[in-house]
């Protein structure tokens, strides 16, 4: 049991370094556009009111982004692609 507690404290920080999310700066003035290696199949904005984002029609590989005004908090979006890649900003 002290082997198995001992792996899993080794191993935590890789899975928490895995874990660690993305920044992307976003600006009013511009869009950014975000590729993925597959399709996406679903995003999710955690605050709609500053941020859009919708998936390019004749690419659904990409994903656009803009703020819809300046903001000061945090946001979040979140992209999963065809081969289940979960991809968090």
């Amino acid at each position: 049991m002290k082997l198995i507690a001992t792996i899993f404290l080794t191993l935590l920080p890789f899975f928490v370094a895995h874990a660690q999310m993305d920044t992307l700066w976003l600006s009013n003035a511009y869009t950014t556009h975000i590729i993925f290696s597959t399709d996406i199949t679903y995003a999710d904005l955690s605050n709609s009111r500053i941020v859009a984002a919708k998936i390019v029609e004749h690419n659904r590989n990409i994903l656009a982004v803009k703020a819809k005004c300046p903001f000061e908090e945090t946001t979040s979006i979140s992209a999963l692609e065809a081969n289940g890649t979960m991809h968090t900003y």
